[in-house]
């Protein structure tokens, strides 16, 4: 119903330009919220400078770092106490120096050349060596993938991010779709709370998206409107572990079989899980449900190291359940005339210098720091938790896991709440269907919880006294922003948004 929704106010948008009267209300409200993101991104001072062309010299070392230091300075740093939702996972200072002189070493290296830099390929090979370990809690060596009848060896590469990890999961998928099954017209099934990289990886690969609910009490995916939609066109279901509006883990185990039953793909989007449901489960056996490949109907995993890897921004790791299906991701060109191409994702030159950080971060943290880490973080996530259950008018979303706690309200505007906690520095990700706040738990977060949870508690007292005065609004947040958007013009005003990030 709310794609429906979008695409019915995106009509009666276009119709209502049409009409001036409207046009001259919808043209008002774009330019409101324009100007107010322009002033967000401190992009509204025409007489701030604003470099357009190459300087006609080139500056000496010391003035452009000099310069970029300067910048740097003007950026607000709320971050630093756990003043923002996920964003930095980390922050340590000796850990970022650690990564920094490594990313330094290896700053002109690049896994297109493994002749010339055989480090970087050892470092690519023994990340994903290193993860598909550590996702795959037992033996699998029994298992027979569904897909392809071939032995269970679990292998990956590195990505740039989640998306491309999500993208080169959904590839391998088609790919085998179309050579084994021929399945010319694919679909992958997702809920509603699936990450929106799955929407870009379908759009970009020509594949339909067939979205199903989520269990109103649980948060999870509906199983039985999942097995509902499966038909000889499925190639894929998309699962979360956790996902992440409300940080509930669907229920995999169900989902595996299901999968393994039908024989489709099962991908597991573990972007912000990966490095911490392994842990979590050490710590709290009973109460984190198996997701990995330890169950055989697994096919695929998606595990950000730049998140709770704690590696620079700009690397993932994609897990294969064997190398065969791997081989339907790879980007294979035998006829070019500049020699024999290929390549295992979507880029050709890629950074060493981030593949080296990040086998440094896992090597430095080990297995007793991501533990450690961990443990912190499931401490917060209770108070969380708990306070989200005794403060007046909020109620906690689903049934949250480990890092992500999300709160909703029947009895004032959510929104508000979080714009008021806002003003008293912690800036939250508002998520809509169900509108709610949540707050991705980092490391930033677990020294300062406990103020965290006395400042929900004075703000929530303070919207359930005064809930007549707020009106129930639908504004939600760009993602990855604390930028606000009306619904009813987000859909259109997204490409303006995008207008305004790109703008000097």
């Amino acid at each position: 119903m709310g794609d429906v929704a979008n695409v019915l106010g995106r009509v009666g948008l276009r119709i209502g330009q049409k009409i001036p009267y409207i046009r001259s209300q919808i043209e008002q409200e774009f330019s409101k919220n324009e100007q107010g993101i322009l002033k967000s991104f401190g992009k509204s001072d025409a007489a701030r400078e604003q470099i357009v062309v190459l300087p006609s010299d080139g500056m000496a070392s010391e003035m452009v770092l000099s310069k970029m230091k300067g910048i740097q300075d003007g950026e607000v740093k709320n971050w630093i106490d756990g003043g923002v939702s996920g964003a930095v996972y980390f922050g340590d200072d000796e850990h970022t120096e650690c990564l920094k002189q490594a990313a330094g070493m290896f700053s002109l290296t690049n896994p297109l050349h493994p002749d010339i830099w055989p480090s970087v390929m050892r470092f690519e090979a023994e990340v994903c060596a290193m993860a598909a370990n550590m996702l795959c809690e037992g033996d699998d060596s029994e298992f027979i993938c569904q897909l392809n009848q071939k032995p269970s060896k679990v292998c990956g590469a590195i990505t740039s991010g989640g998306t491309e990890s999500i993208l080169m999961a959904t590839k391998a998928h088609r790919q085998w779709g179309n050579r084994d099954r021929w399945i010319s017209n694919p679909e992958i099934i997702a809920c509603v709370t699936a990450h929106a990289a799955i929407d870009k990886a379908c759009d970009l690969l020509g594949i339909k998206l067939v979205h199903v609910p989520m269990d109103d009490a649980t948060g999870e995916m509906d199983l039985s409107a999942t097995a509902a939609m499966i038909s000889s066109d499925t190639i894929m279901i998309y699962s979360s572990a956790p996902n992440f509006p409300n940080g509930t883990i669907d229920n995999i185990e169900a989902l595996s079989e299901m999968a393994y039953k039908h024989k489709v793909g099962l991908h597991v989007d573990c972007c912000l899980g990966g490095f911490v449901l392994p842990f979590a489960r050490k710590l709290r056996p009973d109460s984190i449900p198996r997701f990995d490949f330890s169950l055989r109907g697994v096919t695929t995993i998606s595990c950000d190291t730049h998140k709770y890897g704690y590696a620079s921004k700009g690397t993932s790791v994609v897990l294969f359940r064997n190398p065969e299906l791997r081989h339907h991701m790879y980007f294979s060109i035998p006829g070019w005339t500049g020699g024999l191409y290929a390549t295992p994702s979507t880029a050709g030159s890629r950074p060493g210098s981030l593949i080296a950080a990040t086998w440094a971060s896992m090597m430095r943290l080990g297995h007793k720091g991501y533990l450690e880490n961990t443990a912190r973080i499931l401490e917060a996530m209770d108070k969380l938790v708990d306070v989200g259950s005794r403060a007046p008018g909020l109620e906690v979303v689903g049934r949250p896991s480990t890092m992500v706690v999300a709160f909703k309200s029947d009895v004032y505007n959510v929104y508000t709440f979080s714009d008021l906690l806002g003003e008293k520095g912690y800036h939250w990700a508002n998520c809509q269907k169900p509108a709610c706040t949540h707050l991705c738990i980092t490391m930033r977060h677990v020294d300062v919880i406990d103020h965290i949870c006395a400042k929900i508690m004075e703000v929530a007292t303070y919207c359930n006294e005064h809930a007549a005065d707020m009106p129930m609004t639908s504004t939600a947040t760009v993602y990855g922003t604390t930028s606000k958007v009306p619904a009813s013009i987000a859909g259109e005003f997204l490409n303006i948004y995008q207008d305004i990030v790109l703008s000097t």
